[in-house]
């Protein structure tokens, strides 16, 4: 897209809010490891380069749904802090069914070290568009991106959305889940075949490459 190439041979790729990407090739900082005793410092960095995006709009639900940005890192962080599988293609029905974790940096503890983790959370409602889900964990302003992740039968966690926005805010408890105050995610199934794509030719361009 006229803006050079990632430097390295980078092998690892982000799914983030569309709201981060402007086109294919804008680039940005990634930081991942935060200090637990220093607030806004992390332990390692590279550069991220957007190489897909949906087609979000704020308008509508169908808008809210390609709300994700496909990113790809000059190094592979995962090598040293391990990686997040995300769920494939039929092993899910509509709604993830097991408990939910989230993971993020909300506004409120912006001058904190570490991160927010919330456990026992679980999705609640479909919709209204493929690609979108309600879920009764908690929400603030800054973990917009966040993992949803599920937790499986045999104890380990995959990614089945990204934290997006509240519906409608409130400061007191609910006794139940409430349409009126739904956090809305980001489903895997929105992005999920965009990613499939751009792994397929990651592979198809590492076995090309000659042999040394």
């Amino acid at each position: 897209m006229g803006l050079p190439r990632p430097r390295g041979d980078p092998a690892a790729y982000l799914a983030l809010p569309a709201a981060l990407s402007g086109k294919v090739g804008q680039t940005a900082e990634f930081v991942i490891g935060p200090d637990p005793a220093n607030p806004g410092r992390f332990f390692a960095h590279a550069r991220a380069t957007v190489i897909a995006f949906g087609n979000f709009s704020d308008r509508d639900f169908d808008g809210m749904a390609g709300d994700w940005a496909i990113l790809r890192l000059d190094e592979c962080l995962g090598k040293k802090f391990g990686f997040l599988k995300y769920s494939r293609s039929g092993h899910e029905g509509p709604l993830p069914r097991g408990d939910l974790m989230t993971i993020g940096f909300p506004r409120s503890r912006g001058r904190q070290a570490g991160i927010t983790v919330e456990t026992g959370c679980r999705a609640r409602d479909h919709g209204p568009v493929e690609g979108l889900m309600g879920v009764d964990c908690a929400f603030e302003a800054g973990m917009s991106g966040g993992p949803v992740l599920e937790r499986q039968v045999d104890g380990s966690w995959l990614v089945v959305g990204l934290i997006q926005q509240s519906m409608g805010g409130t400061d007191k408890l609910l006794p139940s889940y409430s349409m009126a105050y739904r956090n809305q995610a980001v489903s895997v199934t929105a992005f999920r075949n965009a990613l499939d794509g751009v792994l397929r030719a990651e592979a198809k361009r590492i076995l090309a490459k000659p042999t040394t």
